[in-house]
């Protein structure tokens, strides 16, 4: 069963690498849009566990959500920065 699935994420791969060549133009979008859409799925997966564990652990839910949106915002400006150094080093 694990040949197949690896077999599929080939396949996948392979499709996602033609339809990068084929929209070229575009691509910058469409890894703008697929790096919202990863996000937005962590982020609806993580909440709930964040609440559940909080309401487990009689922990304070704001708290964590800060922490959630704090550490979200932390690697968006490190990100930004690297990009930004990058840029005046070329």
């Amino acid at each position: 069963m694990s040949v197949l699935w690896a077999f599929t994420a080939f396949l996948m791969t392979i499709a996602g690498g033609a339809f990068a060549f084929r929209y070229q133009r575009y691509l910058l979008f469409i890894m703008a849009f697929s790096a919202g859409l990863l996000i937005g799925v962590v982020f609806l997966d993580i909440i709930p566990e964040v609440t559940a564990a909080a309401f487990h652990e009689a922990l304070n839910v704001r708290g964590l959500m800060v922490t959630l949106i704090a550490g979200f915002v932390a690697i968006f400006l490190l990100e930004k920065l690297t990009i930004i150094q990058q840029r005046k080093a070329a």
